[in-house]
């Protein structure tokens, strides 16, 4: 099998210590993929939601985004707020000359409450509408973190709600792109994809 991106380290944040600790590795990995002529994306980053700015600059300034095909980061907060980050994000690459690097978001999840089918859906929407390039659901087996259920397969290997949403969502949104939104002021989000010839719009409503 071919690697799709080689992904360094998971979860960077300042508990960790500087950004010192963590470029040169990827650094190092770089080199010796150049010298290997192996052309698997390198995927910088992988900062968790509780990086502060100050550490993601430190990371720029060593030098981490000249080395890096991709950057990639974790969302397990409210959907809503993949917009806003996908921007600051941006904003951080073109202050580096990388504007264009591809943005991964490489776990995105919401623990089984009965509203993870929607939250799971929802960002993958928000990612899609928002430029994100690759965006992966966690977690595809049966999972837990103590009282908190991430699986997306139960222990018979059916599919969750979550996953089947997800799978459906796949499908509706192959081969469309983000268009606009409808003018609804009543949802939170009425997101509009198109292949040229059809039209998919996606609405969360407010208040659900």
């Amino acid at each position: 099998p071919q690697l799709g991106n080689l992904e360094v380290w998971n979860e960077t944040d300042d508990k960790y210590g500087p950004a010192c600790n963590y470029v040169p590795m990827l650094k190092a990995i770089a080199y010796s993929k150049q010298e290997a002529k192996v052309g698997t994306p390198l995927v910088g980053g992988i900062f968790s939601q509780l990086a502060s700015d100050g550490f993601r600059e430190d990371h720029a300034k060593n030098r981490m985004l000249e080395v890096a095909d991709a950057i990639s980061y974790h969302n397990y907060a409210d959907p809503t707020v993949i917009e806003g980050t996908v921007k600051w994000y941006r904003d951080y690459l073109a202050r580096y000359g990388r504007e264009s690097l591809p943005i991964y978001i490489t776990e995105s999840g919401w623990p089984w409450t009965g509203e993870s089918a929607k939250h799971i859906v929802m960002k993958s929407v928000e990612a899609r509408a928002c430029g994100i390039q690759q965006i992966y659901p966690f977690f595809a087996q049966n999972y837990h973190e103590g009282a908190l259920d991430f699986s997306l397969l139960r222990d018979n290997l059916t599919l969750t709600p979550a996953l089947a949403s997800y799978c459906r969502l796949a499908s509706l949104l192959s081969h469309h792109e983000y268009v606009g939104d409808l003018k609804r002021v009543d949802v939170l989000r009425a997101r509009v994809f198109s292949n040229g010839q059809d039209y998919v719009a996606v609405v969360f409503p407010s208040g659900t």
